[in-house]
C-alpha cells in the first residue's frame, strides 16, 4: 500500500491499478452476407496481470451459426452433407473455452497464444489456438509471425463448412512502420492451409493471403 502522506506515492498507485487490476471484457461479434449466413459469437474474458510482465485470460465464447442454402452438385458425399445441415435445421450452436497468455520480457520481445475448445450440437468438438512472436528492433518497426489453427468457417463464410468438420491452419508474416505519431505502414501475407474435415473424402486447399 502507498504512504498516505506521500502524494508522489498515491498518484504511482493510481497510475498502476488500472493496469493491474483484473479487467472483465463482454464482446459480441456478428456476421452476414447475401448467401445468407449469419453468425454471431459472444465472448466473455477475464484477464489478470501478475508480476512479470505477464497476462493471463481465461474466456468462454458462444456461438450461432445459420445458413439456409445447401450445396450444389449430386456427388454422395454432397447429398449426405447437405442432409446432415437439413437434420441440423440449417443453425449450429457452440460453445467453449480456453486460456490465453501473453508476455513481454522486455521492451523488443513479446509473444502471446491462446488454446481453447468449441463444442458444437453437430455434433463435433475442435481445438482452436493462435500463437504469436513480435519483435521491435526501435520504436518505428515491428516484425510479427503468427500461427492459427481455428474453424474454417471464420475464413470460407458457410454452414457447409462447419458442419464438414473442415479446420483451417493459418501461418502469416508481419512488418509495421511508423511514419510518425499518428501514422503507420503495414503489410501482412501467409499461407492458410484447409483440412479435408471430418470426412476425408473431402479435397483439402491452400489459400493465399496478403494484406
Amino acid at each position: 500500500l502507498a504512504d498516505p502522506s506521500n502524494p508522489d506515492a498515491l498518484n504511482k498507485v493510481e497510475t498502476l491499478h488500472p493496469l493491474l487490476a483484473p479487467q472483465l471484457q463482454i464482446s459480441h461479434d456478428s456476421f452476414s452476407d447475401t448467401d445468407g449466413l449469419y453468425w454471431a459469437i459472444e465472448n466473455v474474458r477475464l484477464t489478470i496481470t501478475p508480476p512479470g510482465r505477464l497476462k493471463i485470460t481465461p474466456y468462454f465464447m458462444s456461438g450461432y451459426f445459420r445458413q439456409q442454402r445447401t450445396i450444389a452438385g449430386q456427388d454422395s458425399l454432397v447429398v449426405a452433407l447437405n442432409q446432415k445441415i437439413q437434420r441440423l435445421g440449417s443453425t449450429i450452436l457452440g460453445q467453449g473455452g480456453g486460456i490465453g497468455v501473453e508476455w513481454a520480457p522486455n521492451p523488443h520481445w513479446a509473444m502471446g497464444g491462446e488454446i481453447g475448445a468449441l463444442s458444437f450440437d453437430s455434433p463435433r468438438t475442435s481445438v482452436n489456438g493462435r500463437a504469436q512472436l513480435i519483435y521491435r528492433p526501435d520504436a518505428k518497426h515491428t516484425l510479427g509471425a503468427t500461427y492459427i489453427h481455428r474453424d474454417a468457417v471464420f475464413d470460407a463464410w458457410t454452414l457447409a463448412t462447419l458442419a464438414a468438420g473442415i479446420m483451417g491452419d493459418t501461418a502469416l508474416a508481419s512488418y509495421q512502420q511508423s511514419l510518425g505519431e499518428k501514422l503507420r505502414l503495414g503489410v501482412q501475407g501467409g499461407l492458410t492451409r484447409y483440412s479435408r474435415g471430418t470426412d476425408s473424402r473431402f479435397n483439402s486447399s491452400t489459400q493465399r493471403r496478403l494484406w
